[in-house]
């Protein structure tokens, strides 16, 4: 019998007729769940737009809010009005700009406000307390007075915006289990339409396999970003450079080292650090190291499938500096904590000690271990409970 060869054109015409059947497909399923949809998407955006940016700002408000006391105990302190002042200030604008926004997406401004008035007593009672603190002579019994009175407030303040936040799980729950139902049948008509697919893609998955592979090397290249703001090499197996972006010189020019040569900026080990990373289990590793004034963070990444390397450079200076500055700022507040003349207590909402400034403990003749989990009345003499 005579041999027939089918040209390759035949091989296209199943591949589009393939496609075309996943188009038409395509198209059936998606008005099948258009309407489905548009519903679902009608609740997930009251949800997204309405419901779920209210914890949001709710959680801004009680951060505010909790900031408020250590800045109030601070001032009773340290007695530092115009540090008080300019923390007051700033937390005070917070609490306001997120009442603001709340009023706006909020739709229950009778139980608003009821909790605006919780935080309406707050400042008044801080005002009592820089009153006091300000005077010719400073009555410390008031002030502690005050600040008990202000501790009660901000419990009262946090319970209501708890009540504002199981009111709109509440009704995010809801929202959630209505999605959910909708979501179910139209992943059902995906389901089907998923397995028709994968029918097809058996089909045309062995002529697509050869185009696949022979378009590997391009794809990759083209996924090696000639844009990426970062410094970008690629090096052999052997160790030798292959490539590097043009984000390479901008960072050789941040850098201003006279060398003009962009292996500068790499390890001078950096075939060491290669040739270890080939030979060991780990196919990814990252190190810090300094040029001049700048620090650059250095991520090598084997790509074992091509035998290649790609080195990913990046300035990470400022981050740096911002990390040793927030150790610093914590370590004073530490120092003025433990170290300032004065008892400091922090209690949960049952009244246990949670954690006592060294003064504090030694000065009631404890350690600070001893009293941690205690209740603080223990501390008291039955006198002064009933003010409690």
């Amino acid at each position: 019998s005579e041999r027939i060869t089918v040209p390759s054109i035949t091989i296209k015409k199943k591949i589009l007729i393939a496609y075309a059947l996943v188009i038409s497909l395509g198209l059936a399923t998606s008005l099948a769940i258009y309407f489905l949809g548009q519903t679902t998407m009608s609740t997930s955006s009251n949800l997204l737009d309405n419901k779920l940016p209210l914890f949001e700002e709710i959680a801004n408000l009680k951060e505010a809010a909790i900031k408020t006391e250590p800045i109030l105990y601070e001032y009773y302190a340290t007695a530092d009005r115009q540090n008080f002042l300019n923390r007051y200030q700033l937390n005070q604008d917070e609490i306001n700009l997120s009442f603001e926004r709340l009023k706006n997406a909020y739709s229950d401004g009778a139980t608003l406000e009821q909790t605006h008035l919780f935080f309406n007593i707050l400042h008044d009672l801080s005002t009592q307390l820089d009153g006091v603190m300000s005077g010719e002579r400073i009555d410390l019994d008031e002030a502690r007075e005050i600040l008990l009175d202000i501790s009660d407030n901000s419990k009262s303040s946090n319970n209501a915006l708890d009540q504002h936040n199981n009111t709109i799980r509440e009704d995010v729950s809801i929202g959630i289990s209505t999605t959910e139902r909708k979501t179910v049948v139209m992943i059902t008509a995906v389901f089907l339409f998923s397995a028709t697919i994968s029918l097809l893609a058996i089909f045309i998955g062995y002529y697509v396999n050869k185009y696949l592979n022979e378009s590997a090397e391009r794809k990759r290249l083209v996924l090696f970003a000639e844009k990426n703001p970062l410094a970008i090499f690629q090096f052999s197996d052997k160790g030798e450079m292959l490539y590097n972006n043009p984000g390479c010189n901008e960072l050789l020019a941040k850098t201003a080292i006279k060398n003009s040569d962009v292996m500068a900026l790499l390890p001078e080990d950096i075939k060491t650090k290669l040739s270890s990373l080939h030979k060991g289990y780990n196919e990814y590793t990252v190190l810090d190291y300094q040029i001049g004034s700048r620090i650059i963070e250095c991520a090598i990444h084997l790509i074992s499938d091509f035998n290649i390397f790609h080195v990913y450079l990046k300035d990470i200076t400022e981050r740096k500096l911002a990390e040793k500055s927030l150790c610093e700022s914590e370590e004073r507040y530490r120092v003025l904590y433990d170290e300032n003349p004065s008892m400091f207590f922090t209690l949960d909402t049952d009244g246990h000690i949670e954690s006592v400034n060294e003064f504090g403990a030694n000065y009631l003749g404890y350690q600070r271990e001893e009293l941690l989990g205690e209740s603080i009345l223990k501390l008291c003499e039955d006198k002064d409970i009933s003010k409690l």
